[in-house]
């Protein structure tokens, strides 16, 4: 593995699987060393790359993994039930809960179950209630990913959420992403109280982002993780180096 300090945080580069062993082994870890472990929680994230690893988690089930013992959520959500493709929650569910038996009381779902019920914003404000509950302590990991835009979560370019204080604020909320509606996500202020970042980053596309993000002054959303690098890790796959 290839290990640089950037602005943003520590950057290791391998191949893909070397980096899903790499996060599988931070896992367990995380799941051993905390005494507390059944109210450790750990964010997950959606897209192509997140999907990837859960397959290889189910794939080396068992055996040393104990992640079980952690609860699980996701950074944030498209606003459509559990059951349907999009959702990020629903996919972490049928890859990874239910293949590697994470126990249904350590996950949290975004209350999305009747969209039209609710207003997104509201929705935003149930879930960080209900997290209060199921993890007293806050995120302990969050995961997110990166597009080829530099957004992170669902914070996009332009979004107001990255206006402000980055350390206060709601830790989640809801936002009007143009063209693709409303998404529910953690906030600069969310990644702000979690204790540890990972960025999963794959795909040839991303290595212009990450260099024009590396070398300074982007403009990118993920420019928000800038005042907490320390706690921040990318895990990039080869093909995504910025060379």
């Amino acid at each position: 593995m290839k290990t640089v300090m950037t602005d943003y945080g520590t950057a290791i580069c391998s191949l893909q699987a070397d980096l899903f062993e790499y996060t599988r082994e931070q896992l367990n870890a995380l799941a051993l060393q905390m005494p507390d472990g059944e109210s450790t929680c750990v964010a997950l994230s959606g897209g192509s790359t997140p999907k990837n690893f859960y397959e290889f988690l189910a794939h080396h089930g068992g055996g040393n993994l104990v992640l079980e013992r952690l609860r699980w959520t996701t950074s944030d959500e498209r606003v459509v039930p559990i059951e349907d493709e999009q959702s990020n929650f629903g996919q972490a569910q049928r890859l990874f809960f239910k293949p590697c038996h994470i126990p249904s009381r350590h996950q949290l779902p975004w209350p999305t179950q009747e969209p039209s019920a609710a207003s997104a914003e509201s929705i935003a404000k149930s879930f960080q209630e209900q997290l209060k509950t199921f993890a007293p302590k806050g995120i302990h990991t969050c995961f997110l990913g990166m597009g080829d835009d530099g957004h992170t979560a669902s914070l996009w370019p332009g979004c107001p959420l990255l206006k402000g204080n980055p350390s206060e604020g709601p830790h989640f909320a809801a936002t009007l992403w143009p063209q693709r509606g409303w998404r529910l996500t953690i906030t600069p202020a969310g990644l702000h109280a979690c204790r540890r970042i990972l960025v999963l980053v794959a795909g040839h596309n991303k290595a212009v982002t990450l260099k024009k993000l590396f070398n300074g002054n982007s403009g990118y959303p993920i420019e928000v993780l800038k005042p907490i690098a320390q706690k921040v890790t990318f895990l990039i796959a080869a093909e995504a180096w910025p060379v």
